[in-house]
This record gives C-alpha cells, structure tokens and sequence, in this order.
C-alpha cells in the first residue's frame, strides 16, 4: 500500500492485548446523534473506542488511526472507503440510514481489502433527523403530490429519483443501544481479534 508505506506506517497494528474499534465522526453533515453514547456502550462492553473526526486530522493522523483498528464504522459516506487502509480481516460497518439502499462502492472496497464488510440500518423513523430543504431543492414533480409522511412511508426505492438522492442519504441518526450491541458483539466474533487471542 504506497500511502501507507509513504507515511511509513506500514508497522502500525491493532492492540495485541484488547480491541480497538474507531467510529468517524462527521463534522457537517450526516450525524451519529448518539455518537458519545456509543463509545461508552463499547466501553462498557470491555472494548477501546475512539472516535474519529477525519475531515479534521491531518492524513498521518487518519493513516495511524486506521491502521491501529479492528473495526471501523461509519454512517453511509465516502469515508467508509477508507477501509482499503484497514488490516485484512479487520471489520467495517456501514450504518444506513432510514431506508437507505444506495450503497454504492464501500462493499466493494471492502472486499478488495479483504476486510468483512457489515452492515446496519435504521428501522426507526423516528429516530432520523430528516432534512426537508433538501427534498424541496430537489423539486421533484413526482414528490410534490404526497405529504411527508407518505414519502417516508414510500421510502427510499419508491420514492427516489436521482435529484432526491441528497435527501436521503443525509439524514442524521441515532442508534438503538440494544441495536449497537448487538452489532459490536457480531462485529467482534468477525474480525481478526480471535487470531491475536482474544
């Protein structure tokens, strides 16, 4: 990997002695509204979780704290292709939002990687922040005929054209702890962690 061996990272690992799970935090759009919360479920669960405001860090402090993870979760977005920099066998999760399908090239890259890919979607609407300005600077014909609520009723396939697109995938999220858990835990038994040991 030339990035990695550029910044000469390539002998950053994860923990031999724990699991080190990192989850990007967006800066400007598309927020984890319970993000904090979900470090410390992850702590409680006996695990190290930091998160990481990637359009912040420099690229040595993005590289070092990939390359430092077992797992690496993020809501729907570019970033999530930042697992190519992640160790084979690492994890990452891709949080979708209310009925989100458009999950364009982050399996993939995953894959490339060899790295597990897994995801996760919100089922409770009301537990999305949706952003109406978008769907109106859409101006989309077909929409204008339903109210809010049939559109979200509708969801994403039904309702999608490419000028919605925005609207659906910026929504900000919150996470069901009991939800989370149960992905971490699943996330766990699926990353390289078993080889070190733990």
């Amino acid at each position: 990997n030339y990035v990695v061996n550029y910044l000469q990272l390539d002998h950053i690992n994860p923990p031999n002695d724990h699991i080190k799970i990192g989850i990007i935090s967006r800066r400007r759009k598309r927020f984890i509204l319970n993000e904090y919360e979900l470090v410390e479920s992850v702590e409680r669960l006996g695990y190290e979780c930091i998160l990481l405001p990637l359009e912040t860090m420099t690229l040595h402090e993005q590289m070092y704290e990939l390359r430092s993870l077992d797992i690496l979760i993020g809501i729907h977005g570019s970033a999530l292709d930042n697992s190519v920099f992640l160790h084979p066998g690492s994890v990452m999760i891709q949080l979708l939002p209310y009925t989100v399908e458009h999950r364009v090239t982050f399996p993939g890259s995953a894959n490339a990687a060899k790295v597990v890919y897994m995801e996760w979607q919100l089922k409770d609407r009301t537990k999305a922040v949706f952003h109406w300005d978008l769907l109106d600077q859409a101006n989309s014909e077909k929409l204008k005929r339903h109210t809010k609520d049939e559109i979200l009723t509708m969801g994403q396939s039904q309702a999608d054209s490419r000028e919605t697109l925005m609207f659906w995938i910026n929504q900000d999220i919150i996470v069901p702890i009991n939800e989370w858990e149960i992905l971490i835990k699943s996330a766990v038994i699926k990353s390289n962690a078993k080889k070190r040991g733990l």
